[in-house]
């Protein structure tokens, strides 16, 4: 299933909860992509697909080539082991030599002295922040600012169950990983790594939604149980899932980052010929028809 996503609507007012919109307006921007609940079928079938031939669906290469204008798209699986997708990584950048890149997750700053090292560190975004700074390119951040992202998503699904989403999925998984710094604790690693991160990038937050007892009180009052970070039911938060509101928040949050990206593919191909993008599979899957679009509009142009 696909469907027509109305830039202005969802950056302004927000999203529906199917994330279905055909613009109304006749200067709307508009770009057809796919539901992200199908992502969850591709995958049981990429799986089914590795366990009997060994051939791996991941990453998922998207190359499309209009005129002068070129976009490379990988969609990655989130690791960071050394496998062969990062092999994958490293040929298709060799292959189209690009003029500009853009990654997912933020402006990275860190200079890496190796691949494997940037992969250990940072997963395939510290790996491309390497072999762009290899050839001496820009890697820009293609996220959406979270400031826009959580204000959007403030508006159609409250306060309160976001805050409690966005807790999980960019802390509490990385701190059940290690993939943040966890020695201060899970209450002052809490402060830092979330609250500080939601305010630095402009996030307002209330004064309890400050204090780590308001993420558990929310956890509670959603699970009717008391938190325990050993038994997070992760599937009631995976946006492939189609498990409640936590996970209709995760998909929410996915479009309207991916309607922030493809305007900054846009904008990067209007200064250069040659754009990489790295980011999750489920995007490049998602907007695999809507990536067709931007360069049709370079066709023309």
């Amino acid at each position: 299933m696909k469907y027509i996503v109305n830039l202005c609507f969802i950056l302004i007012i927000g999203i529906s909860t199917s994330c279905q919109r055909l613009a109304k307006k006749q200067d709307a921007v508009t770009y057809t992509m796919k539901d992200y609940l199908e992502v969850a079928e591709y995958n049981r079938k990429a799986e089914k697909e590795f366990q009997e031939t060994g051939i791996a669906r991941y990453p998922y290469v998207i190359e499309i080539s209009k005129r002068n204008k070129h976009l490379t798209f990988i969609g990655t699986r989130h690791t960071r082991e050394i496998t062969r997708q990062a092999d994958s990584i490293d040929n298709a950048f060799r292959r189209q030599q690009p003029q500009i890149a853009l990654n997912e997750g933020g402006s990275v700053k860190q200079i890496y002295t190796s691949r494997n090292e940037a992969i250990q560190k940072n997963g395939e975004t510290g790996q491309l922040k390497y072999l762009c700074d290899s050839i001496g390119i820009p890697m820009l951040n293609g996220d959406l600012n979270l400031a826009s992202e959580v204000k959007a998503l403030f508006e159609k699904h409250g306060r309160k169950n976001v805050l409690l989403y966005l807790a999980h999925e960019r802390f509490l998984d990385l701190y059940i990983h290690s993939w943040i710094d966890t020695t201060a604790g899970l209450e002052k690693s809490y402060q830092k790594e979330f609250v500080d991160y939601l305010q630095n990038n402009g996030v307002k937050l209330r004064k309890e939604e400050k204090q780590f007892s308001y993420i558990k009180q929310a956890y509670q009052d959603y699970f009717k149980e008391p938190f325990n970070i050993k038994t997070i039911p992760t599937e009631k938060f995976y946006f492939l899932h189609d498990a409640g509101e936590l996970t209709r928040i995760g998909r929410s949050s996915k479009v309207v980052r991916d309607i922030g990206l493809l305007k900054k593919i846009e904008e990067a191909l209007e200064s250069y010929d040659r754009v990489f993008v790295v980011f999750g599979g489920a995007h490049a899957f998602v907007l695999e028809p809507a990536l067709h679009q931007v360069m049709e509009k370079q066709k023309n142009q």
